[in-house]
């Protein structure tokens, strides 16, 4: 099977339902944005970071595939359990180190720094989220309160690097 199809030559794409929508539909925008921020992630896992984080970033990574799927109209959506366990992990790492209470500034270390990347994709990722909420009926609470977290996770991942990383 070839890699490309022509398809998308007239700037469309098809959905799984079979339904064919512009490459500017909202659910592509989403798509995309969660595209990207899967891709930062990756680039995390392979830089020099730790491996609790990496090892959870998978996890992560899976969970955001199934989001992706669920957004092209696929019947898949993630469970409570993924929110608990991302909630757990906050927890977790703010466990680990003192948290200043002055903000702070991205780039401490290049790891925190990507991590302090991811977190503003998935913001954006929210934003597109709410378009698609706006425009569709496909998305679940569970959802919307996953991307909420992944962004403070990604926020404490970052802080937790920078309290750990070597002079």
């Amino acid at each position: 099977m070839k890699i490309y199809t022509g398809d998308g030559d007239e700037l469309t794409t098809t959905l799984v339902d079979e339904i064919k929508v512009k490459k500017n539909d909202c659910r592509i925008e989403l798509l995309g944005n969660i595209d990207e921020l899967n891709c930062h992630l990756g680039l995390i896992k392979a830089s020099n970071c730790h491996s609790y984080i990496k090892s959870y970033l998978e996890t992560v990574q899976e969970t955001l595939l199934v989001i992706m799927y669920s957004v092209t109209g696929a019947k898949c959506t993630i469970q409570h359990a993924a929110l608990t366990d991302l909630e757990e992990q906050i927890d977790f790492l703010e466990s680990q180190f003192k948290r200043s209470a002055r903000i702070t500034l991205p780039g401490k270390c290049i790891i925190s720094a990507r991590l302090d990347i991811a977190r503003a994709v998935t913001r954006r990722c929210e934003r597109s989220l709410a378009t698609v909420c706006d425009n569709h009926d496909i998305i679940n609470t569970v959802v919307k309160k996953y991307l909420n977290r992944l962004s403070d996770y990604l926020f404490v991942a970052a802080r937790y690097t920078d309290s750990t990383r070597r002079m």
